[in-house]
């Protein structure tokens, strides 16, 4: 590892200013990201990070290509794709503080800037709008790399014997619908109040209380549908919540969400993009929501809030997309064993 001079790092903020990247992070932030990490260069075919290994930080590709490569059942150590200059390397294992779902090996002489965790928590304190920004650029790759994945799974929907949405289920999406519930028939309110946000300050958490709504939603109830465009946000109180892809009438289950976990619509990141990931409800269940209007209104007057509330849409957006990967395994080792 190197730590760089100021004439290296203008000429390595120069190569970053053309890529992606340079959309949420100016110089002045490039700089300090710089000045405080350090700068690994890599020989081809050498491994950067190892699938099932627990990475303490993430790479930022500076120059160099790096192929993507997974251990998949019947097709062995597979190619998966390739990253260039601006790319994040172990995004998942990094929000996560995980194992790396995939082994990253440079197709070329590769030269990374490495972030380790412990600087990364520190941007919190002193560099706020950083770890933002980073954050942002973040999670637009992680939206790219689930939009491609949903692509590959909605084809693989297509051939597999998956059951089609009855006729009587669609009908009773469309028909239910959430209401608005006061505080006071909330049975765990208090609870929910002083628990469900630990990370929040006092003040924080009053502001936040004060601007959501609270939801019963029967069982069968549509919250994020395809196509929605706007930006939504929910935690669930009580009950529980399914994602899930929809297709040619067909749907394929990701997860289940229960009490406790915020979840996120696609267009909290990316409204532009023309796939969406379906939340229905699978039991009754109370939510608190937060509308793309309070979102906004949360990111424009409340900082540190929003920057807290962004980290758990992150935290969101990574549990979705090793869902959408796991469906896409299994979708993958049933069409090998037919």
């Amino acid at each position: 590892m190197k730590n760089l001079n100021h004439s290296e790092i203008q000429t390595d903020i120069e190569y970053l200013r053309k890529t992606a990247i340079s959309d949420f992070l100016n110089n002045s932030d490039l700089e300090v990201l710089f000045k405080h990490n350090s700068k690994v260069n890599f020989n081809t075919n050498e491994i950067i990070l190892h699938q099932g290994k627990i990475a303490v930080g993430i790479y930022l590709i500076l120059q160099g290509e790096v192929s993507i490569q997974a251990q998949i059942m019947g097709e062995g150590n597979t190619k998966i794709g390739v990253l260039k200059e601006g790319a994040f390397l172990g995004e998942i294992s990094f929000i996560e503080r995980g194992p790396s779902t995939t082994s990253a090996v440079a197709a070329s002489g590769v030269s990374c800037l490495w972030i380790p965790h412990t600087f990364f928590d520190l941007l919190s304190n002193y560099y706020p709008s950083i770890k933002y920004k980073l954050l942002q650029s973040l999670n637009v790759q992680i939206c790219s790399r689930l939009k491609q994945t949903h692509d590959k799974v909605v084809a693989e929907i297509a051939e597999n014997k998956i059951k089609n949405q009855s006729f009587f289920a669609k009908v009773i999406h469309s028909i239910t619908q959430p209401k608005p519930i006061q505080v006071g028939n909330i049975e765990n309110y208090a609870f929910v109040r002083e628990k469900f946000f630990p990370h929040l300050s006092n003040q924080e958490r009053e502001i936040l209380f004060n601007h959501v709504t609270f939801l019963e939603a029967p069982k069968n109830c549509v919250l994020i549908q395809e196509g929605q465009k706007k930006a939504s946000c929910f935690v669930v109180v009580q009950g529980a919540v399914q994602s899930s892809i929809m297709n040619s009438n067909k749907i394929a289950k990701l997860s289940v969400i229960g009490p406790g976990s915020l979840f996120a619509g696609i267009a909290c990141i990316d409204n532009a993009s023309e796939f969406t990931i379906t939340f229905t409800t699978c039991e009754r269940a109370i939510l608190l929501h937060i509308d793309e209007n309070k979102l906004v209104y949360f990111q424009k007057n409340y900082y540190a809030l929003w920057y807290k509330l962004f980290d758990l849409i992150t935290s969101s957006l990574v549990a979705l997309r090793k869902s959408i990967d796991k469906l896409d395994v299994r979708l993958h080792i049933e069409k090998y064993n037919r």
